[in-house]
């Protein structure tokens, strides 16, 4: 059971990273808005949660996984329930790229480390099995639940939806065991400020590739992230090797399996 609601907050994750996709057209002549706009929204959706994304796992360490497992479901049926209901792109921005964005990279981080927690063994294996392949589909079913939707009902029904089973999961949670990591008595700002710089830029340079011909505003975004995961990366040996908490510890690395 735990199982089939974690992986329930992983699949509306996945699938509202494409379900706007196939709308495109309905939402620019809704929303009078440009094409590059609407873009925005659903790339700064991606762009948000890989910014997030290894902050978000150590903060669920921290202060416990399923805790921030809740904290963002509650942060994205929010912010899906405001993107419905959107007047204009900026609304859909703020509750779509920006709200349902942070609490997707809570609820991402969260479901897996919850995962390990939750299973030993042969059973872990299992369990990584089924999160990888409701990952995969949920990305498949996003355009198809987008185009049903915005065909026999519309593109906001796309986001309300999200609300409904973002409630399951939360009421699901009872069969979820809360876990933390260690302890940390300093959190690691540096660390948190240069990945989430170094992924913004890596990212960025990705979704915005062919839009700039992968020319000097792309090249400048990838140099970016290679300058910021460089210095994240030495900050975090240097801090393990002082034998303090750094946000993500390059020791694990050493570990095949992990790795």
């Amino acid at each position: 059971l735990a199982l089939v609601f974690l992986a329930l907050g992983l699949a509306i994750v996945i699938i509202d990273n494409t379900v706007l996709n196939v709308a495109i057209p309905h939402i620019m002549r809704d929303l009078n808005a440009s094409l590059d706009s609407i873009q925005w929204v659903i790339s700064g959706y991606a762009l948000i949660i890989a910014t997030l994304l290894i902050t978000m796992g150590r903060l669920a360490d921290q202060f416990g996984r399923k805790k921030l497992f809740l904290i963002g479901t509650c942060f994205f049926a929010a912010g899906s329930l405001i993107a419905s209901y959107a007047p204009n792109v900026i609304v859909l921005f703020i509750g779509e790229a920006f709200i349902e964005a942070i609490g997707a990279s809570m609820m991402l981080t969260s479901t897996l480390s919850l995962l390990v927690t939750e299973f030993q063994g042969k059973e872990r294996a299992i369990a990584f099995g089924v999160w990888g392949s409701v990952a995969g589909a949920s990305a498949a079913l996003g355009p198809m639940l987008g185009g049903y939707f915005t065909t026999f009902h519309s593109w906001r029904w796309s986001l309300r939806i999200n609300v409904i089973v973002a409630l399951v999961a939360i009421l699901g949670s009872v069969f979820i065991k809360e876990s933390k990591g260690a302890a940390a008595r300093h959190f690691d700002w540096g660390g948190m400020v240069l990945s989430g710089l170094g992924l913004f830029c890596l990212v960025f340079g990705f979704i915005e590739g062919n839009r700039f011909a992968w020319g000097l505003p792309v090249q400048a975004a990838f140099a970016g992230a290679l300058v910021f995961l460089t210095l994240f990366i030495r900050l975090e040996l240097s801090l393990e090797k002082k034998g303090r908490s750094p946000l993500l510890k390059m020791s694990l690395f050493k570990s095949r399996a992990f790795t």
